[in-house]
Parts: structure tokens; sequence; C-alpha cells
């Protein structure tokens, strides 16, 4: 008897320790931390019902089909301000469901909602040598300057890869005084030290050709027009056999005018048949997000060429739809159908009292 109430005791004990571990430490990190979602009523935040609009005709496929690549690009937009838990998902009636716990902007949460995609190509930049520049490249110069004077727009320098994208965490431009400046996506100031410290927690895990710790500038073609989404005509996935096997992998082909500009860039950038620097790279960014970072193979593509990798049909697909949906493939109805910002008070006080 003794023994066995010994154990029922230890089994209190345990789940007396458990409940505690959840209910006294109300930092939101440290709840982050364990797990547990804060949603609006906790800490508030900005709520948002939009209505899609679909073309006449559309079928249940094609709208099933767009919504699903509207709220990966509405993701896209949100992950790099680093809202916790944030909730992206289709409601009935063709509607979209955005809340954003701990956003404290309405007018900016609607932008990243309503905005129009923005599909960019960019390379690695290079140094007067001809190598690639990375970050911290930049964050050791005692006088900062751009090493390529001929490409002033700013750099974008990615994190880890996650999920296969890599967030912007930096840009790099300069001032009125021409003094170059780091800055967040909010166009915020980062100091150069706090930069530092993100390099030096991943430059250890990284190899050295690693997108995450290069410099990214604007592809252009011999005229100086960025290649931009625009210059598209048609992005389909496929699966071609080869020797080795099927290999599934993205087709892509430009318009006339992005079919040159895209051949200027690859003469530039190729430098044979293997890969063995990341200045062969053309990054491929949806909203200053990282989504691929192919090498060129050929000097030559003819308005045509294909993106490969070790992927799926699944990934090839999503691939695939990103690059289409440079813009959100259908307008949202503005403005939305609900709207409002939620005050944490209420949430604060109910965690309060329940302490």
């Amino acid at each position: 008897m003794a023994r066995r109430n010994t154990l029922v005791f230890i089994a209190v004990l345990i789940i007396f320790a458990l409940a505690l571990c959840v209910v006294l430490p109300i930092n939101q990190g440290i709840l982050a931390k364990r797990g547990v979602r804060l949603g609006l009523d906790l800490v508030g935040g900005v709520h948002l019902v939009y209505q899609a609009q679909f073309p006449e005709g559309a079928t249940g496929e094609d709208k099933a089909r767009d919504m699903d690549r509207a709220l990966e690009i509405i993701r896209m937009r949100v992950d790099p301000r680093g809202v916790l838990e944030p909730i992206i998902q289709e409601q009935e009636g063709e509607r979209i469901l955005v809340q954003l716990p701990g956003f404290t902007d309405i007018e900016e949460a609607k932008k990243l909602a309503e905005q129009t995609g923005f599909l960019e190509f960019r390379e690695v930049e290079l140094n007067k040598d001809g190598n690639p520049v990375y970050r911290i490249d930049y964050l050791e110069m005692t006088e900062p300057r751009f090493f390529n004077e001929d490409e002033l727009e700013a750099r974008i320098f990615v994190g880890e890869e996650v999920n296969g994208k890599y967030s912007p965490i930096a840009f790099l431009s300069q001032d009125e005084e021409g003094n170059l400046s780091f800055k967040d996506g909010a166009d915020n100031p980062i100091a150069m030290e706090e930069l530092g410290q993100i390099e030096a927690q991943i430059k250890a895990q990284l190899e050295a050709g690693s997108p995450a710790l290069l410099s990214w500038i604007p592809a252009r073609g011999d005229g100086g027009t960025h290649l931009t989404g625009d210059l598209l005509d048609e992005v389909t996935p496929s699966v071609t056999t080869k020797p080795t096997g099927a290999e599934a992998e993205v087709r892509i082909v430009w318009t006339e005018e992005g079919g040159l500009i895209f051949d200027q860039i690859a003469q530039r950038l190729y430098s044979g048949p293997q890969r063995f620097s990341p200045k062969q790279d053309l990054g491929i960014f949806l909203d200053n997000t990282l989504i691929s970072h192919p090498w060129i193979k050929v000097p030559e593509y003819h308005g045509e060429g294909f993106i490969t990798g070790n992927f799926t049909v699944a990934e090839t697909e999503h691939l695939a739809s990103l690059l289409e949906s440079g813009a959100l493939p259908m307008p949202l109805e503005k403005p939305p159908l609900y709207e409002e910002m939620i005050s944490a008070t209420l949430g604060a006080g109910f965690i309060d009292m329940s302490v």
C-alpha cells in the first residue's frame, strides 16, 4: 500500500510540475519556444478577411490552384517580418483569412496581402578581380564602399535556408551623403555589429558557396534592363527521360526581349559545363525571398531553358507555380471584407487572471 501511495504521489508531482511549466512562464518568447500558440486574443494583432475575385468562367480546379498560389505568396511576404504563428488560410466563399499576431500596423499588413508580387533575377556580386563578394567582405571593411561601383542598387543578403527558401535579413544601400547603410525589410537601420553576430553564428554551419553568405545584385542585360518576371512568357513543370532515368524539371519560355536579355546574362555568367563557383548562379527572387539559385550550364538558351535539380514532381509544380505567380494570381477585393486591429490588453489581463 505504501509503495502504491508513493507512486501516486510521484505521478501527482509530475502532473503539477507540467502544469506549472505551462501556466507560470507568461512571457511570449518563452511560450513560443514551448510550442504554445499565442493568438490574437492573447497578444493582439491584425485580422483581415479578403474576397478573391476570379475571372468569369474559371473552373473549380482553376480557383483551387490560384487560391493555393495566393496563400503561398502572402505567406512568403509575411515570413520575413518575423510574425509569430501567422494564420493564412482559405475560408468558405472563396475568401482568404489573414491573422498576424503581434503585428501593430494594419495598413502595412494590408499592403503585404494586397501588393503585386515582384519576381526578379539576381546574380552574385563580383569584385574587381572577378571573385564572388560575400556579406562578410562588407562587414570587415573599415571604410564601407560598394565593390561593384557600376551597380548601386540595394544588395540583398539572405539568411539560412528554410523549406527551400532564403528570406532576406538585410539590404545594403547608399544614403544621400554617399555612406553605405544596412536596413531590414521594414527599412529600419541594422547595426553592422548585429549583422556581424549573425554572420558568426551561421558561417561555421554553411559551405563557402552558400547563397546565405553572398551579396546578390540585379541581373541585367547589356543595355542595363533588369531581368524580371515581366519578361517570362511561360512556366511549366515537366518530366524528361534521360539515360540516368526520369528527371523532374521546370521549363521556362521567355518573351522575345526576355530571351535576348537572358542570353546576354548567361554568356556573362557561363564559366564551363561544370559548376565551380557561385558566380555561375542565377538567383530567382520573389518579393526579395530567394526561392531558387540554378547555375548557368550553357552560354545560350535561345529563349527557352530548364531549371533542374534533385526535384520531385511536386517540387517542380510548386516552383513553377511560384515563378508564374510574380503577382497574385487573382485580385483581392479592396477594401477587405473585414479588417480589425485587435488590442492585446484583454489578452494580457486574461493571462494575469489565469495565473
